[in-house]
């Protein structure tokens, strides 16, 4: 189904850096915003690099977004949708510490 239908160029500055990162990653030319990553060729191992270029990119998604969107398109949308980088706190345990103390574990 997908071979059958023609090329729609990415639209937009997301639509464009994903398919960049689907092309490098699948080895193939062009990645048109209709392309669904798996009838391309993807396969998990490949979905876990996908992630992890997005995210040296800015754009923020996780797997399952992948695995979920359709196409191209529908994971630009999805990209940012969720919740932004979580905080994680400084480390509050002192080098010298003898032992933990509850005050000193700012992510429980």
């Amino acid at each position: 189904a997908y071979a059958g239908r023609p090329y729609r160029a990415p639209v937009g500055a997301t639509e464009t850096a994903l398919a960049a990162i689907w092309a490098e990653a699948l080895g193939i030319e062009r990645v048109g915003r209709d392309d669904n990553f798996f009838a391309l060729g993807g396969h998990s191992l490949l979905a876990m690099q996908v992630i992890q270029s997005m995210r040296r990119q800015g754009l923020a998604a996780e797997v399952a977004d992948l695995f979920a969107a359709e196409d191209l398109a529908a994971l630009a949308q999805a990209v940012g949708r969720g919740e932004a980088e979580t905080a994680v706190p400084a480390n509050a345990i002192p080098a010298d510490a003898a032992r933990i103390e509850p005050w000193m574990l700012g992510l429980v």
